[in-house]
């Protein structure tokens, strides 16, 4: 047994489910671009600009520049120049949302289609930048529509009622994703449905009042109105307060973690900024609101004031904090470290308890010494016969007299068990055995690579999985890179800068393999072992392979040897060199197709 397959062709037992073949980093190899580019700032610039049509991005920039101006011109038409106070708001609150959606529409290298928390936080944005509460388009109302002022009242105030319920019912959205990101998949569902519900209420509410209105119906009954809103403003409560305690809780307990990670402190910082604002934000948007309808109301009433005009400025301040909100807290402005909150905040899960630190059982093979069998080399990727091979041999040694067979081959799961350690050589003094079983590696065997799809990204599944992949890289001393929600642009500079890296580490390390050699030494001790106790040796091979692919032992190193014998091979990477050492050492075994291992197994016990 073996401690990974380079080829890709299998997965070998110490790292199943665990370790990158080097096909697969070669595969999401940058391509670069005719010239020869020498640097990552070089590389940068190039994905930069060529990540889209320029002339997307100029029609998106044309717009937004005209929408912005023509809300502009029409809020300065409304209130004049007489009050700066007044004309200072005309001007900030559709430059402020341009500002915003500009960041979306150009600073694509940080931009990910990928990310959820990306695509929820331009459509809020985008919806914050809607026209329905400008100044501007209270006065083209009262205007062009001055017999039916109250209908008109009516359409503004409802209209800005949803708009604000739109937007933070997006803001809610996002959080939840956070939670999810945190390990708190249950609070961010039951969040979720709640906010849902209370969403729901407040539609039916304002829903019920239209047609009530329409219909000329009287408003002496409204207690299904209030009662729905009633039910909508419980569901915000208890939303936003679950929220907020759930995000301090994991905070806290970073922050009272032992050590002293400045990056695990600062993200715990971010994160109560976030929870602050999971209250303030909402709560300042309902204050505006109340603001906003009550001097569109005297407006209506009695024409407008300066006094009641200035009351809209609550809601362009609250505006003004769901995009610092929206763009901060989600990673597309602000500090390099603060580019990936997702990221960081899976970290912090994994720290506070709420991610999943499930531990694989190491096998360091077993050797019955009463067995007539050995199994000396098997395929690592049929990995459930390898775990009904696991629980067969190690059970039958707990009942006397049933000691049928042995199993001879090893799975690494940490350091502690062996995984990236290495064992030396006797036959090479000074070297290990990386050298004699594998040559040189590549040093894309330095990468490890997992693919996510972003929508499972935060699954139990594949929490788990990920997690495995980190302890494995670790234990290794590998590069890890998870390609799941980035950018293309920021994925090839992640991947271009960790193979640089890769390759000073392979130089480094002389060409060794990550995954060690210790597995070897253990692996070679069973065999000794079996063969001493006169135990027949046996090897599994792939389906309808058995007998291809081997490689004499002084061959092990040419990679021509290699490349032809794994054109249609029956042996992983590491099975290679498992059976080339068996041959070396002159000891005879007999060769299975993987097929017949359960009815093996059956025979042997």
């Amino acid at each position: 047994m073996s401690a990974r397959d380079p080829t890709g062709e299998s997965l070998e037992l110490p790292l199943r489910g665990a370790s990158l073949v080097a096909s697969a980093a070669a595969k999401h190899q940058p391509q670069g671009p005719k010239r020869r580019r020498t640097t990552l700032a070089e590389l940068g610039e190039y994905l930069e600009t060529h990540s889209e049509p320029v002339s997307l991005t100029k029609t998106g920039r044309l717009a937004l520049a005209a929408y912005t101006s023509l809300r502009v011109l029409a809020n300065l038409c409304a209130v004049g120049w007489d009050d700066v106070h007044l004309t200072c708001d005309a001007v900030l609150r559709p430059v402020m949302t341009g500002f915003g959606i500009y960041f979306f529409l150009c600073k694509n290298d940080r931009f990910s289609e990928k990310s959820l928390l990306h695509i929820w936080s331009r459509r809020t944005i985008f919806s914050l930048a809607f026209f329905i509460a400008d100044e501007g388009f209270r006065y083209a109302l009262r205007r062009y529509a001055p017999s039916h002022r109250w209908a008109a009242g009516f359409v503004s105030l409802v209209g800005t009622l949803l708009w604000e319920v739109v937007c933070n019912f997006m803001q809610v959205l996002m959080t939840n994703l956070k939670l999810r990101a945190l390990g708190r998949s249950f609070t961010g569902q039951f969040c979720h449905a709640v906010a849902v519900t209370g969403f729901v209420s407040i539609l039916i509410s304002g829903g019920l009042v239209v047609v009530r209105r329409l219909a000329s119906i009287s408003n002496d009954d409204l207690s299904l109105v209030y009662s729905l809103a009633q039910l909508s403003l419980l569901c915000c409560l208890v939303t936003l307060l679950t929220q907020c305690c759930s995000l301090c809780i994991v905070a806290c307990s970073a922050l009272r973690a032992p050590g002293d990670d400045e990056s695990i402190r600062s993200t715990a910082f971010f994160l109560l900024g976030n929870a602050l604002l999971v209250i303030l934000g909402p709560s300042l948007s309902f204050f505006a609101y109340f603001r906003y309808g009550h001097s569109t109301v005297v407006m209506w009433r009695s024409g407008p004031t300066t006094t009641n005009a200035k009351l809209g400025t609550w809601l362009t301040v609250d505006i003004f904090l769901q995009i610092c909100n929206t763009l901060m807290l989600n990673g597309m402005v602000g500090p390099k470290q603060w580019n990936r909150p997702m990221d960081a905040f899976r970290q912090l899960a994994d720290l506070s308890g709420f991610g999943f630190a499930s531990k694989r059982i190491a096998f360091p093979g077993h050797i019955n010494r009463t067995a007539a069998k050995c199994v000396v080399s098997f395929p690592g990727k049929y990995s459930e016969l390898w775990d009904e091979a696991v629980s067969a041999v190690t059970s039958q040694a707990e009942i006397a007299g049933m000691e049928r067979w042995s199993l001879a081959c090893v799975f690494l799961t940490d350091a502690d068990s062996g995984l990236g350690q290495h064992a030396e050589n006797p036959d090479t003094p000074g070297k290990c055995w990386c050298h004699s079983i594998y040559g040189h590696v590549p040093a894309e065997t330095y990468l490890s690579v997992v693919e996510v799809e972003p929508e499972h990204l935060d699954s139990q599944a594949h929490r788990q999985m990920v997690s495995f992949k980190r302890s494995d890289a670790e234990a290794m001393g590998q590069l890890l890179l998870i390609k799941s929600d980035q950018s293309d642009v920021e994925w090839q500079l992640q991947l271009a800068e960790a193979t640089e890296k890769a390759q000073q580490l392979c130089f480094e390390r002389g060409g060794r393999a990550p995954w060690g050699c210790q597995w070897f030494e253990e692996w070679k001790r069973n065999l000794d072992l079996a063969a001493q106790l006169g135990q027949e040796l046996h090897v599994f091979y792939f389906a309808e392979r058995k007998g291809q692919g081997k490689v004499p032992w002084d061959q092990l190193c040419d990679d021509a040897a290699k490349e032809r014998a794994r054109q249609n091979s029956g042996l992983g990477a590491s099975q290679t060199a498992e059976v080339a050492y068996i041959e070396r050492m002159g000891l005879s075994f007999v060769e299975h197709d993987i097929r017949d291992f359960k009815e093996f197994m059956a025979g042997a016990g």
